[in-house]
């Protein structure tokens, strides 16, 4: 069982933010409306989607924020108090911070006038949660249940499409990862056969490299009989680099055709390095 300040640096929590994409600033205007709804259905002034990280807090998506919190944009984590959200895994709500022993001396508190407080967590499909979806007011406030109600269900709106963008974003590398094994020699790591079928044909039409070089290894079939066919994997990957280190200046590719032939599409080669 992990303690909950321990869930803050779990690291697999913190790998599954890290692939979550969340970690950025850029304007996202799907999480701009969720945080929007949470300010206008519950009339808190301020409403906040933030990730945790095992540093500190990040601003996502606010609404109210005070301007020289929304100037930085994040808190250390000991200014954070989502961080209580995530490392509870649970609703955390101060109706009054002042008088909670809980945030006695916080320095949101202190430094920011926040007064009262509600946040719902936010998790991920795999179940890691990596931040809170959050309401606040600088006066101390009686959240209702009903209010409670609709952060928890906002929160849940927000979860089901993070969800969906996670399998989204593995879905598109599944994908990426498939077409470059069709594309590939396992071996080497150069593109394979179809691959040059495919990219000379463009340079047949005018749509590529201009030049071709196809090439074998004289008596490669006697080396691996004489050494082994280790030795003749080795070999292959030393070509393979060398090959594909010699033809990246001049922005070619080098490929792996059959067993010992090899072949390159280049642009110019008096680029290319010895």
């Amino acid at each position: 069982m992990i303690l909950p300040e321990a869930y803050l640096f779990d690291e697999e929590r913190i790998g599954a933010l890290r692939e979550s994409g969340l970690l950025t600033r850029d304007a996202d205007p799907s999480c701009d409306r969720w945080t929007r709804l949470a300010h206008e259905l519950t009339g808190a002034p301020i409403a906040l989607m933030t990730v945790v990280t095992d540093e500190g807090q990040l601003f996502k998506s606010h609404v109210g924020l005070p301007p020289e919190l929304a100037a930085v944009g994040w808190l250390p984590l000991t200014h954070s108090v989502c961080r209580h959200v995530v490392a509870g895994r649970r609703r955390f709500v101060a109706g009054d911070t002042r008088d909670d022993l809980r945030l006695l001396g916080h320095p949101v508190v202190a430094e920011h006038g926040i007064a009262a407080y509600a946040g719902h967590p936010l998790t991920l499909g795999d179940g890691h949660v990596v931040g809170a979806l959050s309401v606040l007011d600088v006066v101390p406030r009686e959240w209702s249940p009903g209010a409670l109600r609709l952060l928890e269900d906002l929160a849940a709106g927000l979860d089901a499409e993070l969800g969906l963008r996670t399998a989204r974003r593995r879905l598109l590398a599944a994908r990426r990862d498939l077409e470059r094994q069709q594309l590939h020699d396992p071996a080497t790591g150069l593109a394979n056969r179809d691959c040059f079928t495919r990219d000379l044909r463009a340079a047949v039409k005018g749509d590529g490299p201009p030049l071709l070089g196809v090439f074998g290894l004289d008596a490669f079939r006697a080396y691996n009989e004489a050494l082994g066919h280790a030795a003749g994997d080795a070999l292959l990957e030393e070509l393979a680099g060398r090959l594909r280190d010699a033809v990246a200046p001049a922005g070619g590719l080098a490929y792996r055709i059959a067993g010992d032939e090899f072949g390159v599409l280049v642009h110019d080669d008096t680029a290319i390095s010895a």
